[in-house]
């Protein structure tokens, strides 16, 4: 294989001891500078990277990865730290984060506060975790997304953070206090049905998940 570093394909195959540029290694396609592209993988991978529409494709689908990612997350920390902020101490001492580096550390942090609490299972941080991991490898890795293939994003995850929204902002619609307008009075929340509460985060996630399935119905139906 190879990986693209700057605008240098390297082959991956070479030693790991680093060779001298004028060096040749050989692979299996023949002998080649390790600083190039293999041969054998130039033609594996030439369909994706010299067309246009899949690279249009990989970058819009990896930016509104990366914004439902940060809706995700936003909705995960925030409540959280709106929750405790008349008391900082008690909010570093149930999640174990300095309550002013929240929003650069406190992602799995709160997810566990928000398992402990009753609004996620162990399984649904699991797939926070996994979510994270797919955002990292975008955000860090997003040209060898472009160029190498087999490597795509995950649009199965989009759904999954759509539901994990939901459910976060339904405890938290169940948790808070409302208060009627008109009358300054506590409302009653209760009869309210799960399928009636909306946030407006869920619909920024909803545009973007739409947005998503209209263009891939788009590109499929231009293809028959």
């Amino acid at each position: 294989g190879y990986k693209l570093i700057g605008s240098v394909f390297v082959c991956t195959r070479v030693p790991s001891s680093v060779p001298r540029r004028n060096s040749k290694i050989s692979c299996g396609a023949g002998n080649h500078s390790p600083w190039m592209m293999c041969p054998s993988d130039f033609c594996a991978n030439a369909n994706k990277l010299l067309n246009a529409e899949s690279i249009r494709t990989t970058l819009m689908l990896s930016s509104l990865y990366l914004t439902a990612f940060e809706v995700l997350k936003i909705a995960i920390i925030e409540p959280i730290k709106g929750f405790f902020s008349l008391t900082p101490q008690k909010y570093e001492n149930e999640v174990g984060i300095k309550f002013d580096e929240a929003e650069q550390y406190a992602l799995i942090s709160s997810c566990l506060w928000l398992q402990k609490n009753g609004a996620l299972t162990n399984d649904e941080v699991d797939e926070i975790k996994s979510i994270r991991e797919h955002r990292n490898e975008i955000a860090h890795e997003l040209p060898n997304l472009i160029a190498s293939e087999g490597s795509e994003i995950r649009l199965d995850l989009f759904k999954q953070m759509r539901e994990l929204l939901r459910k976060i902002d339904i405890f938290w619609a169940r948790a808070d206090i409302f208060i009627e307008l008109e009358t300054l009075e506590v409302a009653n929340t209760q009869d309210v049905r799960d399928e009636d509460i909306l946030s407006s985060r869920e619909i920024i996630l909803d545009m973007i998940t739409q947005t998503v399935t209209a263009y891939l119905e788009q590109r499929a139906s231009s293809k028959q």
